[in-house]
């Protein structure tokens, strides 16, 4: 075989090794409909345990109670990228611009005494509702998780309104509340029945629907256990009453657009809040 066939035929070879490979490595296409960076994960406010401006409270009903642990659980965001989290062992709402700098802080009642309780044995002094301990006479207290007042959760509505659901236990009686805020200031309280807890994932719901807010699992003795209470109406309505109601309403169809995820991180030190 002559010389230049070899090479040619080598050249060959190796073009086609080349094509192989690059083929094989091709990357995979990337839409560019949306940025990339918007799905990169970010960490937008550090918050170290504390009260001060931008710190957050922690703490369990009861100091010697470690059952239920009160911490930021909740927050919303309003249509400016603003950021409010329901800070709830310090009593306060605080709220945050987009890009993670302190604000605000809107005073609350969100954590404040206990009720109920358990005693076994004998060793501390302190509160105890199962039995009326002489003078000076001493328990152990097993737990003491009822708060007077507790702070449940927040949301925001599309015109910017800020609901915060709390519970306030007296004796054997509950009650709820919430509070609605305009342009961060109070303009009403209303009272509402009481619908669940922090540790149940319960408490007020937006429907994007019709832009409704809702407090879902209400406790209710009646036969009917899953009523619902629209706060707007403050009206209670059984599923299949809501399910009427919201027949002749128009669903508002939105454009479709992702939307950046914010969520709260506890660490050791404190709470992360990240948008991804």
């Amino acid at each position: 075989m002559k010389t230049s066939t070899i090479l040619l035929t080598v050249t060959t070879l190796c073009l086609m090794a080349i094509l192989k490979c690059t083929a094989q490595a091709a990357p995979v296409a990337v839409s560019t409909d949306v940025p990339v960076y918007e799905y990169q994960s970010k960490v937008i406010i550090e918050g170290k345990w504390g009260s001060g401006p931008g710190e957050f409270g922690w703490g369990p009903a009861f100091l010697l109670s470690m059952t239920k642990q009160y911490k930021p659980t909740s927050l919303a965001v309003d249509s400016a990228g603003n950021i409010y989290i329901l800070d709830i062992a310090n009593n306060r709402i605080q709220k945050f611009d987009k890009d993670g700098k302190y604000l605000i802080s809107i005073p609350v009642d969100s954590f404040k005494g206990h009720v109920g309780g358990y005693c076994v044995g004998r060793g501390r002094t302190g509160y105890c509702n199962d039995w009326a301990p002489k003078p000076g006479e001493k328990y152990d207290v097993l737990a003491l998780d009822t708060l007077e007042v507790e702070g449940i959760n927040i949301v925001i509505d599309s015109k910017d309104n800020l609901y915060y659901y709390l519970k306030r236990t007296t004796g054997a009686k509950e009650t709820g509340e919430v509070w609605q805020f305009k342009d961060d200031k109070l303009v009403g309280k209303k009272e509402v029945p009481v619908g669940g807890s922090i540790n149940a994932g319960q408490g007020l719901v937006k429907d994007d629907s019709d832009d409704s807010v809702w407090i879902f699992n209400i406790r209710n003795k009646s036969e009917n256990a899953t009523k619902s209470h629209e706060v707007k109406e403050n009206k209670n309505y059984t599923k299949q009453q809501r399910e009427n109601r919201n027949k002749n309403l128009k669903p508002k169809i939105k454009e479709a657009k992702r939307k950046a995820r914010i969520y709260i991180k506890t660490t050791e030190t404190g709470i992360n809040i990240v948008r991804e």
